[in-house]
This record gives C-alpha cells, sequence and structure tokens, in this order.
C-alpha cells in the first residue's frame, strides 16, 4: 500500500541519507519520476528542514516546495510567501482543499492567474469579490470543472478554441454552438462522438481525429481512405489504441505494401509513451521497439 511503502521510503532516507547529502541528491539531473516518487513519499518535514538557510549553498529554494502534492497550508506558512512560492504554488491541485481559500486570500500578490484560472475551485468561487479579479476568461475556458450550465450562462465570455478541447464538453453543448467550435480541437474531445463526427464530417479535420477516444475498429475501416500520416501519428498515442486495432491497421497495411519496405505507419516514439498499450503488443514488436530509446519503456 502507499502508506506502507511511504513508511519504508521514509526509512531508507532516515537511515541512508543525511539532510544534506539528499538536497545534494535532489539537485542532480535525475530523471523527473525519481524527483516526483521522493516528492509524494519523503516526508514533509524533511523538505521543510531542508528548505532551511542552514543548508547554505544546498538550501532547497521554496519553488521547488510549492510543487509538493502533500503540502499543507500550515506548512506553507512556515514559508516565504514570495512570488517565486506563490507564482508555482497556483499550478498545484492541492488548492483545491478548502483548507486553502484562507491562505490563497491572505497571499494573493504573485499569483499566476492563467494557472490560477485552470484550477477547479475557480468554477466554484469564479464570482468572488477578490478572486473575480484575477480570473482570465482565456485561461479559464480550459478549466475541467467547467459545468454546461456556467458555459451557457457565459456563453459571449469564452475563448471557443481553448474550450474546443475541454473535456467538460457535452454532446449536446457542441450541436448547441455549431459556429463556434474550432473543429480542429473539437475533434480531439470525448465529448465529440462518432455519431457527431458522420452527421458534421464536412466540418471534420480528419487528420486531427487521431486524438479521439472514441475510435473504434469499425470506424477505422469504414474511413480507411481518410487517414494520412498525420493521423496515425495521433492515434498512436491515443489511449482507445488497442491489440485488436493495431493487429487490424497492420493487415490493411501488410496486404498493400512494397516489397522488402517497411509497412507500419506508426510513431514508435509517441507508441512507445501510450501506456495503454499491452505487454502482448510491446512483445510482438521488439524490433521496432529496439529502435527507440530506452527511457521511453521505463
Amino acid at each position: 500500500s502507499d502508506q506502507m511503502l511511504s513508511a519504508e521510503v521514509t526509512g531508507l532516507i532516515a537511515h541512508y541519507l543525511e539532510p544534506l547529502h539528499l538536497i545534494k541528491w535532489y539537485h542532480c539531473q535525475l530523471d523527473n519520476k525519481i524527483k516526483k516518487f521522493l516528492a509524494a513519499y519523503a516526508p514533509l518535514e524533511l523538505f521543510l528542514a531542508l528548505s532551511s538557510p542552514h543548508c547554505g549553498e544546498y538550501q532547497l529554494q521554496h519553488e521547488k516546495l510549492a510543487a509538493l502534492p502533500h503540502l499543507t497550508p500550515r506548512a506553507a506558512e512556515r514559508l516565504a510567501w514570495s512570488r517565486s512560492f506563490l507564482f508555482p504554488l497556483t499550478t498545484n491541485p492541492v488548492l483545491n482543499d478548502p483548507g486553502w481559500m484562507k491562505s490563497l486570500l491572505s497571499h494573493r500578490g504573485h499569483w499566476d492567474q492563467r494557472a490560477l484560472s485552470r484550477q477547479p475551485l475557480m468554477v466554484e468561487h469564479y464570482d468572488h469579490p477578490i478572486l473575480k479579479k484575477y480570473l482570465l476568461w482565456e485561461y479559464f475556458s480550459s478549466n475541467p470543472a467547467l459545468t454546461p450550465e456556467l458555459i451557457i450562462q457565459y456563453e459571449n465570455k469564452w475563448h471557443w478554441r481553448k474550450l474546443s478541447s475541454n473535456p467538460a464538453l457535452t454532446p449536446e453543448l457542441i450541436e448547441r454552438y455549431l459556429d463556434r467550435w474550432h473543429w480542429g480541437c473539437l475533434c480531439g474531445n470525448k465529448a465529440f462522438t462518432l455519431d457527431l463526427v458522420k452527421r458534421y464530417q464536412g466540418k471534420v479535420e480528419w487528420s486531427r481525429l487521431g486524438r479521439n477516444p472514441n475510435l473504434t475498429v469499425q470506424f477505422i475501416q469504414q474511413e480507411w481512405d481518410r487517414w494520412d500520416d498525420a493521423f496515425w501519428t495521433l492515434l498512436s498515442g491515443n489511449p482507445c489504441l488497442d491489440e485488436q486495432m493495431i493487429k487490424y491497421c497492420e493487415k490493411r497495411w501488410f496486404k498493400s505494401a512494397i516489397p522488402e519496405q517497411p509497412y507500419h505507419k506508426w510513431c514508435w516514439d509517441t507508441l512507445s509513451l501510450n501506456h495503454a498499450l499491452s505487454s502482448v503488443v510491446l512483445e510482438e514488436h521488439l524490433e521496432e521497439w529496439s529502435r527507440v530509446a530506452t527511457y521511453f519503456l521505463w
């Protein structure tokens, strides 16, 4: 469990690493996954201790603490609420905990307004007498917590290109505002169902449909002649991609391939980062994976 893992990591840190050594280690050019792991499981008190001036040249700067996923308002009050701390803090999801509101309002001098406008808490407090002064509607348009009612209520304030990519959209909203969408962005939205694709195919940017999570083998088969290299690149990173879809596409490519030339159209770098792929797919394409940097598969 996470609790057991936290205790184990805490014990390792306490046993093997002096605080000064830890801060040297954290400042190294390490893989971001290691840093995220450390940030998630090392005790918060340890990070606060490392932010002390007593650490000298190895002092952990406060802006790094602002991104900790387990930062609390009480802990934050022990730090200097400078611009270098507040600016990255406004991107931290912990702000959506109600306990942060008092601290946030008390230190409003250096917020990142763009990041704050994308925080879900702003949907609940967008008309707050203080917060509304910092709301940027262009970036609020990307807020994933928007509701259909709010979108309709303020239909003349949205940045429609950003709103077109927002996962908060519904098929009903898409049909309500047909003349306002950026169709290229909308093509990757889950709310843009395959029924809507067929209904409004004259507006569809078919290459960018490769990002649409609703794609199926049947639909790819029906529209096969529309797909270009850009579509296959985007599909390579699409979480809807599964073993059945891969096998169907490769079968079609193999039939039309020029002898002794590669027939795959996948973007292997992008495919390597697709967490939806099964181990079966990985094993069947070992030759192709070998040409991709090994850290993609780590």
